[in-house]
């Protein structure tokens, strides 16, 4: 299976995420939209970047223009958001049919965007959290 996955590289979290399905022989493809230093091991058809730009808005065009093209030619079967922020609206605009949200927390009991919150949770296959709370919050959200 071939997984696009929309994560902080960051974190060690996506990381450890990642690297499982990696190992269990899946395909996998990396977008991050984050300044960091950090890099990956893991063997990925779309490789993670750092953000070039200070400017969320502008590094998340720039982000999508640069990877859309592959996307396209690469055809995810699945596509796999970390976070529903910034990385949640970059898997909006990702095109694949099974989409994975995965809410970390402040994302969903603290969203900077409801209206887009709103939308993540209807476009969503699967909604993936570790927190009560959260599941509590998603299911008052719809």
């Amino acid at each position: 299976m071939k997984i696009l996955f929309i994560a902080g590289l960051d974190s060690p979290h996506s990381h450890r995420w990642i690297n499982s399905f990696a190992s269990q022989g899946h395909e996998i493809g990396w977008i991050n939209l984050r300044k960091t230093t950090k890099k990956t091991s893991i063997n990925c058809k779309l490789r993670p970047r750092s953000a070039i730009f200070s400017s969320e808005s502008i590094n998340l065009i720039a982000t999508y223009v640069y990877y859309i093209f592959r996307i396209l030619i690469w055809k995810p079967d699945s596509v796999h958001i970390h976070y529903m922020g910034l990385n949640g609206l970059m898997g909006l605009l990702v095109p694949c049919k099974n989409k994975v949200f995965t809410a970390w927390g402040s994302d969903v009991i603290f969203p900077k965007f409801p209206r887009l919150l709103n939308l993540m949770i209807r476009r969503a296959d699967l909604l993936t959290t570790d927190a009560q709370h959260v599941v509590d919050k998603l299911i008052s959200l719809g």
